[in-house]
């Protein structure tokens, strides 16, 4: 590792507990209230929230080997879908370490150079693209909590407006190809030496903008917002928080937002702004707020642990089926 590597993560770590600490401030938390929260949870939620987490960790790889199909499709042997969620829970794992927006292309990235295929369109194109999909779904829930913390409407109002944006993304992915098509073809006419025309019209031709893709992909998405909001509503559950359900969902986006745009290890800090703050202009109060995104966090982050270790046993057998 050189020098650069290990100043920007110093930096990213420091930023990370800069943003931790200022949380805890805001929340008038302590440590020692904090891991007398952790110490009172039973092993019954913790494992509620690890097979939750390696549900979302199979959502998240079946997104990815629906893009790989597209982009690199095996002209041998298919990988099965056992190890796509392997190298997606190996790469939850290491986003515990590193920036998530690095994490996972670059475990997916090594997993394509062991397993076969091109390991940049596969590990690294083919991740940025279903994780543009996360963020797709993640905004179109974000509409309706907007809407109610102007408004002031409630849980019912949230609900509706969310299911309302699910089926607009749906009904929208059916254009999605068309749309992409007609840019490129008026790009071509604007500029036909310009090579962001050339990669729409190659987007276009490889079929991952069409319905077929894409609706599936938003889908798997939704359902990965849907089980985080579980995984939240356990954690808070565990630590003896009553915060209720609808809000958490209509947070979880803007922890999604905080992790995406942030360069701390795994969106620490940032992600947990995020959530508190919506959660507070939701009505939820601000300790309680903070005590529950810095349990969640840490329940997470020992789930992500437990199904990493799956992960990398899980691929090891596949490449070595002796070793196991």
């Amino acid at each position: 590792m050189t020098r650069s590597r290990i100043a920007w993560f110093l930096v990213s770590a420091g930023l990370a507990l800069l943003l931790v600490l200022g949380l805890l401030r805001v929340g008038r938390l302590d440590l020692g209230k904090i891991a007398g929260m952790i110490a009172s949870v039973r092993s019954l939620p913790l494992l509620a929230i690890t097979l939750l987490l390696c549900i979302n960790s199979f959502l998240g790889g079946e997104k990815w080997r629906i893009v790989v199909l597209q982009v690199d499709p095996p002209t041998g042997r298919a990988l099965p879908r056992s190890l796509y969620f392997a190298l997606s829970a190996v790469g939850v794992g290491l986003g515990q370490l590193l920036p998530a927006q690095v994490s996972m292309a670059l475990c997916r990235w090594l997993g394509s150079r062991a397993f076969g295929g091109r390991p940049v369109m596969r590990g690294i194109g083919a991740t940025l693209i279903e994780q543009l999909f996360d963020v797709v779904a993640a905004a179109l829930i974000a509409l309706p909590t907007i809407v109610v913390l102007v408004s002031g409407a409630g849980a019912r109002a949230w609900a509706a407006m969310a299911v309302a944006a699910a089926i607009a993304g749906w009904l929208l992915c059916g254009v999605g190809e068309g749309l992409v098509a007609s840019i490129a073809r008026l790009a071509a006419q604007v500029d036909a030496t310009w090579r962001g025309g050339t990669m729409l019209s190659r987007l276009a031709a490889s079929g991952v903008v069409a319905a077929a893709v894409t609706r599936p992909l938003l889908l798997l998405s939704l359902l990965r917002i849907a089980v985080l909001t579980l995984i939240s509503a356990v954690s808070a559950a565990a630590v003896g928080l009553d915060i209720p359900f609808w809000q958490l969902g209509a947070a979880f986006p803007f922890g999604m937002f905080g992790t995406a745009l942030s360069l701390t290890p795994g969106g620490i800090g940032a992600s947990e702004w995020g959530l508190v703050s919506v959660l507070a202009g939701l009505g939820t109060p601000m300790q309680m707020a903070v005590q529950w995104a810095i349990a969640c966090r840490l329940l997470v982050m020992f789930a992500a642990v437990i199904g990493a270790v799956v992960g990398v046993l899980l691929a090891v057998s596949r490449q070595h089926p002796a070793m196991l």
